[in-house]
Formats: C-alpha cells, structure tokens, sequence
C-alpha cells in the first residue's frame, strides 16, 4: 500500500521518529491481513487514529 500512496507520503505530517499515519496505518493493515493473531487493542486504535489523521 506504501507504494501505491508513496506521492502523498511527503504531504502528510510526521511524528518524532520521522514516521507518518499512512506508515502506521499500512502495519496495521498488514498486521491484520497477514498475522494468525488478531490485532491488539492498541494496534487497532493506532491504525484508526492514523486513518483518522490521513483523513484530515
């Protein structure tokens, strides 16, 4: 997903580590897809506030 959005990525805010929403959004996605666990609650509210900060 990082690929098909890498021209965005530039116009989205970063936190400290220098890591944006669509990055935190995109491991949550992955988590989600490809782990034989389910996300953790964290990791769930994490990737909804990064797709919440994507929006804005």
């Amino acid at each position: 997903m990082l690929h098909h959005f890498r021209f965005i990525v530039p116009l989205l805010q970063h936190d400290e580590d220098k890591i944006s929403p669509l990055h935190y959004y995109d491991a949550a996605i992955q988590i989600a897809r490809i782990s034989e666990r389910e996300p953790t609650e964290e990791e769930f509210y994490i990737g909804m506030q990064a797709a919440e900060d994507i929006v804005r």
